[in-house]
């Protein structure tokens, strides 16, 4: 008996020790006992003796032996081994693994090794470990720890732990995993061990990946030991219950548990496995049950279609979603359809229709040689060669024009055009003609292109020579026969412009047949496609003379400024400032200025000033924006280069600028009523020798005539209208109003104008206070808008 297993009260230590010069006194092992019952006798290597109480032996001294740690396995030895077991037990003491193996490796005992292989764990010599278990003839050990150690060769403690597990020391391994983080290992060594619980607990916390694996185990466990409803728990945890419940259940003959089971959980893959499982039962209604509520439309349709349910099994296809199942379900019902027999061969055909499948309709079709079904089917079908067999269908059976169709639909176009040519179907061959491409045979073409011209199809022959690509052909069919060059046409014959220096020739033969295109497009009024390839060629100004002539302001003023050449905006700005009533466009001026002073060509935006001036003078009657004009003209005028062509417009405008700004002047004092300074100064004006071409002189004397009669000088106005009339010959009521004339004339005791022209002047009078109304609001925008940017923008820019 163990001394150590006695009553744990009053309790002794007893310690055996190595006594050493090198290493002093050593610790060798050390146990407790009850010192009461047993008393210490003698220590004889490897047996440790104790005299046992005569209390316990009814008087008679009894010896008890306890066998010393590193003797255990190994009671009867000689003196040889004895002396190496006591060095080795010393040196694994003073731990010299290297000496301790040296002592006993003679020693041919498992037991010896196997105390040394504890020691291995401990100190972690893995490789005195290995030795140990070979001498102990534990091959599988060797084996597994050696694998160990291959696999996980940098951590130590992991080759340790699998020894620990040789020996069973499971706490140890448990330790050693934990110490490595390894805690897949120590999950396997969990469920190896049986600790399903802290398997389970680990996977949770640490390692995780090995979760559902660790639940799947533990449920294959549990069924093993007949756990099922545990078993189904851990299956659910690893979601592998939906084949592993049944498959459980279905073993062990559960089948009554396993339909509650599926009833409870309504899984939708529970349910189609028990539907299965009722239909192999030939439980065709529960079956369907079942189906129905896992959404199985599938295995809904087969079973309708096998108890021969049609008109619910159209419903199911009916009802199905178009993007999800519908095609699927008709397929299904096709096929079911076309095994019933020929009374079902319709139905078959249209359901393959809706499935997409028309290969298998149009095979259905001819097979019961129904030509109108062949020839529909094959006008919806998208694959070419479903709808070829249709073609052959029909040429086997000499229908030619619907042969052509179907292989002209099918992309099959140079057997179409064989057929076209071989029977005369003249009519097939100008539809197919237009829609060859450069791939075609050039025989071919040429054979469409004579039948285009014999039959005077000459804009189709046109049309074909662009699809081969013969552009001079084209070209030469175009002018001699006269065909209108359409925009489909221009664009088939111009070519992709090529980079690099290698494809220089190529694009010196682009830009030459692009100017022969839009010299045509021109001589056909097609401006625009003109303007477009003259562009594309590089000719911006033939391009810009195309657009003047289409008179499309809106794309000249934009191609002007996409072009951004001197010449163009030249061109662009001389037709607009020729536009009728371009003063009254705001866009259009602004369009005029910017072009001119983008171009630099300051002479002909001072004359557009000018002209502008002379507008608001003889249409408006508004000198202050007429004086600003002027002074703008002037400005620009004197940026020209070449001032010595335009010295005299310069000095004729300066002259205007000074008129017009004197009588400007004058028209501030007649707002203030100064009536004497007024007249003083008109008369002085009408001296100038200037007046007539700067200002209107029926302006000045309008002023005169307005004043004096504001001052109630009648008289003097009568003298103005009389200057007017006999001095300046001047048509008075082309400068004075009707209202202001009559009251003049009354006043001085003369005949208001005659009723004819006071009618023909009344029926105008709207018109012109109209006209006035919108020329003084024009010439107010033109004021405000163009003529502060006159002021600020164009200085700034020019």
């Amino acid at each position: 008996e163990d001394p150590s297993a006695t009553d744990q009260s009053d309790r002794a230590t007893l310690a055996t020790l190595f006594a050493t010069d090198a290493h002093g006194v050593l610790l060798q092992d050390s146990f407790t006992f009850n010192s009461d019952k047993l008393a210490l006798a003698a220590l004889s290597v490897p047996y440790t003796y104790f005299a046992q109480s005569s209390q316990e032996t009814d008087g008679i001294v009894r010896l008890k032996s306890r066998m010393m740690k590193d003797f255990v396995g190994l009671d009867t030895v000689d003196d040889k081994t004895r002396s190496a077991l006591i060095e080795f037990s010393y040196f694994l003491t003073i731990g010299d693994m290297d000496l301790a193996y040296s002592a006993v490796k003679a020693i041919e005992s498992p037991e010896v090794w196997e105390n040394m292989l504890h020691v291995c764990v401990k100190t972690k010599r893995l490789d005195v470990a290995e030795v140990c278990l070979g001498n102990m003839n534990n091959a599988r050990g060797a084996k597994m720890v050696r694998e160990t150690k291959a696999e996980e060769s940098g951590d130590l403690d992991i080759s340790i732990a699998m020894v620990a597990i040789q020996l069973g020391l499971i706490a140890e391994a448990e330790k050693l995993y934990k110490n490595a983080k390894r805690f897949d290992l120590l999950n396997k060594l969990y469920q190896a061990s049986g600790q399903w619980e802290k398997a389970i607990e680990v996977a949770n916390r640490k390692d995780r990946i090995h979760l559902r694996t660790t639940h799947y185990r533990y449920a294959r466990h549990l069924e093993s030991l007949g756990q099922y409803d545990k078993a189904i728990v851990q299956y659910e945890l690893s979601k592998t219950h939906t084949v592993e419940v049944p498959r459980m259940m279905y073993n062990v003959n559960k089948t009554n548990e396993l339909e509650e089971y599926i009833q409870e959980t309504q899984d939708i893959k529970l349910l189609r496995w028990w539907g299965q499982y009722l239909e192999s039962d030939q439980d065709m209604k529960s079956a369907f049950e079942f189906y129905q509520h896992a959404g199985d439309s599938m295995a809904m349709i087969r079973i309708r279609c096998f108890n021969q349910e049609w008109k619910k099994a159209e419903k199911l296809v009916k009802n199905a979603d178009p993007d999800g199942m519908q095609r699927p379900l008709a397929y299904h019902l096709a096929r079911e359809y076309e095994g019933a027999g020929e009374e079902k061969v319709k139905k078959a055909m249209q359901y393959y229709v809706l499935a997409g499948r028309y290969n298998h309709a149009i095979r259905l079709a001819i097979a019961n040689e129904l030509e109108i079904d062949v020839m529909q089917l094959a006008m919806q079908c998208p694959d070419s060669p479903t709808v070829k067999v249709a073609a052959r269908f029909f040429e086997q059976r000499n229908d030619m024009d619907k042969a052509i169709a179907l292989y002209r639909q099918g992309k099959a176009i140079d057997h179409a055009l064989q057929l076209c040519f071989a029977h005369n179907k003249y009519g097939q061959l100008g539809e197919i003609a237009v829609n060859l491409d450069d791939t075609t045979d050039p025989a071919v073409f040429e054979r469409c292109s004579e039948f285009f011209i014999d039959n005077r199809q000459y804009d189709k022959a046109v049309e074909l020579a662009i699809s081969s690509k013969n552009y001079d052909a084209a070209m030469e069919l175009a002018l001699e026969h006269k065909v209108i060059l359409t925009e489909s046409m221009v664009e088939g014959m111009t070519m992709e412009k090529r980079k690099g220096q290698d494809e220089k020739a190529l694009n010196a033969q682009r830009n030459e047949l692009l100017l022969k295109i839009a010299a045509t497009c021109k001589k056909q009024n097609s401006f625009h496609l003109a303007a477009k390839k003259y562009t594309q060629a590089g000719e911006k100004l033939k391009a810009m003379k195309s657009l003047l002539m289409s008179g499309d302001t809106e794309r000249i003023i934009f191609f002007a400024n996409v072009a951004r050449q001197k010449e163009v905006y030249i061109l662009a700005a001389n037709y607009l400032s020729n536009l009728e009533n371009v003063h009254e466009d705001e866009q259009t001026v602004k369009a005029i200025i910017n072009c001119y002073g983008k171009a630099r060509a300051f002479r002909q935006l001072g004359s557009f000033f000018d002209s502008l001036a002379m507008t608001m003078m003889d249409e408006m009657s508004d000198y202050p924006k007429s004086l600003k004009y002027l002074k703008n003209a002037h400005k620009f005028l004197k940026k020209e280069k070449a001032k010595k062509d335009c010295e005299a417009q310069i000095k004729s405008v300066a002259a205007r600028i000074e008129v017009v700004d004197e009588f400007t002047k004058i028209q501030a004092l007649a707002s203030e009523k100064k009536v004497d300074e007024v007249e003083v100064a008109c008369e002085k004006l009408l001296k100038h020798p200037n007046v007539e071409a700067a200002v209107r002189v029926g302006d000045v004397f309008a002023l005169l005539v307005k004043t004096h009669a504001a001052s109630n000088k009648m008289e003097a106005a009568m003298r103005a209208i009389q200057a007017m009339e006999t001095r300046w010959r001047l048509d008075v009521s082309l400068y004075v109003e009707r209202a202001l004339l009559n009251a003049v004339y009354k006043a001085n005791g003369r005949d208001v104008m005659a009723e004819r022209n006071e009618g023909k002047d009344n029926d105008n009078e709207g018109d012109g206070e109209s006209k006035m109304d919108d020329d003084e609001e024009v010439g107010s925008d033109i004021g405000s808008e163009v003529g502060s940017e006159i002021d600020s923008d164009i200085e700034d820019d020019y």
